[in-house]
C-alpha cells in the first residue's frame, strides 16, 4: 500500500499507527482510556435520546388507551385551563398598564414640582443680583459723599 506525504494512511511496510499531519506533528491513536471515555459519553447521549423516545411512546400509548369521549374531555379540560391562564395574563397585563400610568403621572408631577422650584430659585437669584447691584451703587456713592463732607 502506497501513501502520499501528509496522508493519514500508513505507507507501505509501516506497522505503527502514527502519521504526520500538515504541520509536521505526529498523530497518535487515542489511548484505550480515552476511547472508553468517548464511548461512555456517546452511550450517555444515546441513552438520553432513547429515554426521550420511550417517554414519547408511553405518552402516545396512554393517549391511545383513552376512548373518544375521554380524549375529548381531556382536551376540553386542557383548553379550559389554558383559557383561565390567558385570562389571568390579561388581568396581570392590565394591572401593569395601570401601574405604568400611575408612574407616568407621578413622574409628570415631580417634573412640574421641580420646574416650579427651579423658577423660584431663579427668581431668588435675580432678586439677590438686584440687591447686590443696589448695594454696590450705594457703596460707590457713599465714599464720594463722605469725601465731600471731609473736605
Amino acid at each position: 500500500m502506497w501513501a502520499h506525504p501528509g496522508s493519514s494512511k500508513p505507507s507501505r511496510g509501516s506497522h505503527k499507527q502514527q502519521n504526520t499531519n500538515t504541520k509536521g506533528k505526529i498523530w497518535q491513536a487515542p489511548k484505550s482510556t480515552e476511547i472508553a471515555k468517548m464511548a461512555k459519553q456517546r452511550n450517555k447521549s444515546q441513552m438520553k435520546e432513547q429515554e426521550n423516545s420511550i417517554k414519547e411512546e408511553i405518552n402516545e400509548m396512554q393517549l391511545s388507551k383513552f376512548s373518544e369521549v375521554e380524549f375529548r374531555a381531556m382536551i376540553l379540560r386542557k383548553l379550559s385551563s389554558m383559557n383561565k391562564n390567558t385570562d389571568m395574563l390579561k388581568i396581570n397585563q392590565m394591572e401593569i398598564k395601570n401601574h405604568q400610568e400611575k408612574i407616568k403621572n407621578n413622574i409628570s408631577k415631580i417634573k412640574n414640582t421641580l420646574e416650579g422650584i427651579n423658577s423660584r430659585v431663579e427668581e431668588a437669584e435675580d432678586q439677590i443680583n438686584e440687591l447686590e447691584d443696589r448695594v454696590g451703587k450705594i457703596n460707590q456713592s457713599e465714599p464720594k459723599g463722605k469725601n465731600n463732607l471731609k473736605k
